[in-house]
């Protein structure tokens, strides 16, 4: 657009603006007492006040720019009292306008300073839209010095469409005096000298100078803040996208515990529909399980401040369809704005691997039941051995009652009789509770159910494996010590798991100690297998010791190895199943060559909380 400028500023333009945007001005078209019109308030260079020069002979200038009248002498007494008189109220009158130019002057410098120690850019109009004043912040602003837009059109500050449309804001003003951008921020965009456009707030005042009007705009460059808002914009439009596309489940809460804000993740994991969840108390989605363990470290979490370390916990959520899911939850406390404390949580959902160690434990249950059948199957011998000793007492028994019954060749007298049949029914008896026991301990082992947990007694747990392996034994013609500590605390575990556990060990030490005989080496001490069980610190410690043939070290490193066997038959699952049954009751297993030849193979039971070792 092609600036058009006036050669002189309107002399109606003297006026001053206060840091508020207010405007405050001298009486219009006045000279100032003591000097001409003030020109010198904007701009970088500051321009000296035109002063007209006093009379040689008086220096009097009056108010208004009228000159002062030169007084004449007068010879008659009367009039020179006159002439003195008016000559008095003279000197008066120019003390007076000397004081008052003065300070005007004074007021003058003083806004012209206030005016370029602003920040904000501030540019005075006429009715025609003519820059009179433009200050050093509007400079640095535009990039044009004072010189340069003094009586210029203010539209060639700015882009189109504003400047088209400027000219039409002003005549409708001066006409109606209706302004619906005066006294009104509003943000428009300013052209620079180079020609590039900026953001800007711009606020219009109006005042009235004599009868003509003008027009004060006050700027205020926003480039840097829409920078800054454009710069937080991206970053919160990069974290809403982290916060809605991340794999695990965020949400935030306010200090009372109600969801503000959550991501797609975390209403898939509670099965929620979008957006469904915000205004919902989170604590209300926790399984009631797990509230109560929650809710006082939260608590103590608010409590804490900002900057403290975040809480984790595992615990489950609570589905809309009612199933549930287990969670990882991680707790960090934010100061936001104002003071206000929000809660961000992040929950790293575990269903799927709580279902996969669901279904692994069954799996492991599935090949325990299947060892220990397997292990029922290699001691079937000795356990028709071990059932059929009863029974062969209990015929032998009845066939004696049946003689006696019959009276034979030497009839007794009735009551030697009937103590006869008293003490073979009673034997009888005893051998039926024999095989009883023997098919209770069986089923009892090789029964197939859900893996079930309680506090246990060792000392009845491992009593009662020995008897069952000594079934086995006594066809090895192995004999097993038992050198058990009559104060073992209780264990949180599955009995038959741990008869299991014991019963593998058992059998593998046996083999051995009769592999070892087989060279010739016959002696009590190498065919004898000791159970020992004693209490540590926490733990209680089961070992089985042999002094047969214990694994070389290549193969002891593979001991525990699924499908690794160092027989010639088997599967070589054992040692895995142990393995894992002490694992997952929160013990250790492990092998170790015994001092002086053999193996020791041994494994821990965490005491059951509340026992006393």
């Amino acid at each position: 657009m092609a600036r058009q400028c006036s050669e002189e500023p309107s002399p109606r333009a003297s006026a001053a603006i206060s840091t508020a945007g207010s405007a405050v001005w001298a009486s219009a078209g006045m000279s100032v007492w003591g000097g001409g019109q003030p020109e010198g308030w904007v701009g970088p260079q500051r321009r000296g006040r035109r002063s007209h020069r006093p009379w040689a002979n008086m220096g009097l200038r009056l108010p208004g720019g009228r000159n002062p009248v030169a007084p004449r002498r007068e010879s008659s007494p009367g009039v020179g009292r006159a002439h003195a008189s008016r000559q008095a109220r003279e000197t008066d009158l120019r003390a007076q306008g000397s004081t008052r130019g003065t300070e005007g002057a004074l007021v003058a410098e003083h806004i012209e300073a206030i005016l370029d120690c602003m920040v904000e850019g501030v540019i005075l109009i006429d009715r025609s839209g003519l820059i009179r004043r433009f200050n050093r912040a509007a400079e640095r602003l535009f990039g044009y010095r004072v010189e340069e837009v003094l009586g210029c059109n203010v539209s060639m500050l700015m882009p189109a469409p504003w400047n088209r449309e400027h000219d039409h804001y002003l005549a409708r003003y001066s006409r109606t005096r209706e302004g619906r951008i005066v006294g009104i921020d509003r943000e428009v965009q300013g052209l620079r000298r180079d020609g590039s456009v900026f953001p800007m707030q711009l606020s219009v005042g109006a005042f009235d100078a004599g009868d003509e009007p003008f027009f004060v705009g006050v700027i205020r460059d926003l480039s840097e803040t829409r920078r800054m808002q454009a710069a937080l914009a991206t970053r919160e439009a990069q974290l809403r996208l982290m916060f809605d596309q991340a794999p695990v489940g965020a949400f935030v809460t306010d200090a009372r515990g109600f969801i503000l804000s959550c991501n797609a993740a975390f209403e898939r994991m509670l099965g929620s529909a979008a957006r469904g969840l915000t205004g919902k108390r989170h604590l209300d989605l926790v399984h009631a399980e797990d509230r109560p363990g929650l809710a006082p470290t939260l608590a103590a979490l608010r409590e804490s401040g900002a900057g403290r370390t975040r809480c984790t916990r595992d615990l489950r959520y609570l589905r809309l369809d009612g199933s549930v899911a287990h969670v990882q939850l991680h707790v960090g406390l934010v100061d936001a704005v104002e003071g206000a404390r929000v809660l961000i949580g992040q929950c790293i959902d575990h269903s799927a691997e709580h279902q996969a160690r669901k279904e692994l434990a069954a799996l492991q249950e599935q090949f325990a039941h299947v060892n220990r059948l397997s292990v029922m199957g290699e001691m079937a011998s000795g356990i028709a051995h071990e059932i059929n000793q009863p029974l062969t007492a209990i015929a032998a028994y009845a066939q004696a009652c049946r003689r006696l019954l019959a009276g034979g060749a030497a009839p007794q007298p009735a009551t030697a009789v009937a103590e006869d049949l008293s003490d073979a029914l009673e034997q009888i008896a005893l051998q039926a509770q024999r095989a009883g026991e023997v098919i209770r301990r069986l089923r009892g082992f090789v029964r197939r159910g859900e893996a079930s947990r309680a506090t246990t007694h060792l000392g009845e747990v491992l009593t009662g494996v020995v008897k069952l392996a000594e079934v086995d034994s006594r066809s090895h013609e192995i004999t097993i010590e038992r050198d058990i500590s009559p104060a073992l605390p209780p264990v949180l575990a599955d009995s038959v798991q741990i008869q299991q556990v014991v019963l593998n060990l058992l059998r593998n030490a046996m083999e051995a100690s009769s592999a070892r005989g087989s060279d010739g080496d016959d002696d009590a001490a190498r065919r004898t297998v000791t159970l020992r069980a004693e209490v540590l610190a926490g733990v209680v410690r089961i070992a089985v010791l042999d002094r047969g043939v214990g694994p070389d070290a290549d193969a002891a490193e593979r001991l525990f190895t699924p499908f690794f066997t160092t027989k010639r038959s088997g599967m070589g699952l054992g040692l895995s199943i142990c393995q894992s049954i002490v694992e997952a009751h929160g013990g250790r297993i492990g092998y170790r060559p015994r001092e002086g030849g053999g193996s020791c193979f041994e494994f821990t039971l965490p005491v059951a909380p509340g026992g006393e070792a």
